[in-house]
């Protein structure tokens, strides 16, 4: 396991004219990708209600700057359970984590 430490004051590379900020992110990684920093994020969106009278619950997660979870759920108004609901909620929350876990280490 590599660890390591910032320094007090980085100046940036030679290669590299516009500032750098230099984050926990990037500080180990090689000097040719300090300028792409990555990302993670996890974006669930209830969408707003239509004529089609449907809940509809869309996930997205990135790890690294590249999309690893996708999932869609649909229901209509009439058949909703909210506990089922909610427990869907916490299950891709847990699979979005295990899959991060699995990325990163």
């Amino acid at each position: 396991m590599r660890l390591c430490t910032l320094p007090p004051v980085m100046e940036p590379p030679e290669c590299i004219t516009s500032p750098v900020r230099v984050t926990r992110r990037n500080a180990c990684r090689p000097r040719r990708m300090i300028s792409m920093p990555l990302s993670k994020s996890l974006e669930m969106t209830v969408r707003p209600a239509s004529a089609l009278h449907v809940l509809e619950l869309a996930a997205k997660g990135t790890i690294r700057n590249k999309e690893v979870f996708n999932r869609n759920y649909f229901e209509t108004l009439q058949d909703v359970d909210l506990e089922k609901f909610l427990e869907l909620v916490d299950v891709w929350v847990v699979e979005y984590a295990e899959s991060y876990a699995a990325k990163i280490s």
